[in-house]
């Protein structure tokens, strides 16, 4: 199904603004030049969350339709499905979370990473009644400690979530079997389960936060800021042979996606982004908006896939059986998309 729109009025008027404010416009994209026949785009996403924010830009900002494409976005829960949806065939790209496809590829399976998507953004929050002590700033992970036995919640078992919370557990010289696990769905479970005490303390992704409200919740570990996970956390993937049999989709998927990125971070395009968050979170607060546009956009995506960013990304992988595996590089990601990626963004 298509991306649902929460108002198309005020959508339409963003592809308007799109147009005239991007300094990267849909005309001027790398991938319209052969357009002219429409092509059709599955894309698996992680719904109502920052984190398919690209995808959304792309579609309501008119870049995927001025580059020829007709996108459907196939909405699933957590890292798992998403992967699978891909294996499977279901879909012809992906968001592949770094935790979990490089497993699938060291297994054998060939996944090339046409752009990256994001950076970890997670806090793990706590209710409010909870004695878990003081949090000492950014970063710290002294109330891991106390939570021994606790419920936690993650979108999914396995998901990116419950794995950046396995990384700290280890960093704090705590064992895996700390807490228990469970999984609570999508942004709109998820904050039901943490409203309805089903879970002690949530992993987070946005919009949670805001629809759970200040006072709702307490701080434990502001994950954003735990140094390790300024690396990317997942990216946009493809089955290789698929990539190979559709090149170009493969481009003018990079070309919007690396257009729509232009425009989100332009700060001129602010005004411009609301409605499309709002329709991508189901957020209608214009202050929260702002919030999160200023707190999240500009500093969590990045179309552009670094050889030295790649090799960081094992983080994901600590505490594993596959830890220190990474992909090779050269194999593993295109070359071809990274270099419209470059060009449209002027790197």
């Amino acid at each position: 199904m298509k991306h649902a729109r929460s108002k198309m009025a005020a959508v339409a008027a963003v592809a308007v603004l799109a147009l005239s404010a991007c300094s990267t416009t849909p005309e001027a994209g790398g991938g319209a030049e052969n357009a002219d026949e429409v092509l059709p785009l599955s894309i698996s996403v992680f719904p109502n969350s920052v984190e398919v924010l690209m995808v959304s830009v792309a579609e309501d900002a008119g870049f995927f339709e001025a580059n020829g494409l007709e996108v459907e976005q196939v909405p699933l829960t957590g890292g798992p499905a998403l992967i699978t949806s891909l294996l499977s065939g279901s879909v012809d790209i992906a968001t592949s979370v770094v935790g979990i496809v490089w497993p699938v590829m060291k297994e054998g399976q060939e996944v090339t990473a046409l752009t990256g998507n994001a950076r970890g953004w997670f806090n793990l929050i706590g209710q409010p009644e909870l004695s878990l002590g003081e949090q000492k700033g950014k970063g710290d992970l002294s109330q891991l400690e106390n939570i021994e036995g606790l419920r936690v919640g993650v979108s999914a078992l396995g998901s990116a979530q419950q794995i950046a919370i396995q990384v700290m557990l280890a960093d704090a010289g705590l064992p895996m079997d700390w807490v228990t696990w469970v999984p609570v769905g999508g942004v709109a479970t998820a904050v039901t389960a943490f409203k309805e005490k089903q879970v002690d303390l949530l992993s987070t992704i946005p919009p949670e936060l805001e629809l759970i409200g200040e006072g709702n919740f307490q701080m434990v570990v502001d994950m954003a800021y735990h140094g390790k996970f300024n690396v990317l956390l997942d990216y946009y993937g493809a089955k290789t042979s698929w990539v190979k049999e559709n090149p170009e989709k493969a481009e003018r998927f990079c070309t919007s996606i690396a257009e729509a990125h232009n425009f989100m971070v332009d700060p001129a395009n602010e005004d411009a982004m609301l409605p499309i968050l709002e329709s991508t979170l189901g957020i209608d607060d214009e202050a929260t908006l702002r919030n999160i546009y200023n707190a999240y956009v500009d500093v969590t995506f990045s179309p552009v896939i670094t050889l030295d960013e790649w090799e960081q990304m094992d983080i994901w992988l600590e505490n594993t059986d596959n830890a220190g595996f990474v992909p090779d590089f050269e194999s593993s990601v295109s070359s071809t998309c990274q270099d419209i990626v470059l060009s449209i963004k002027g790197e």
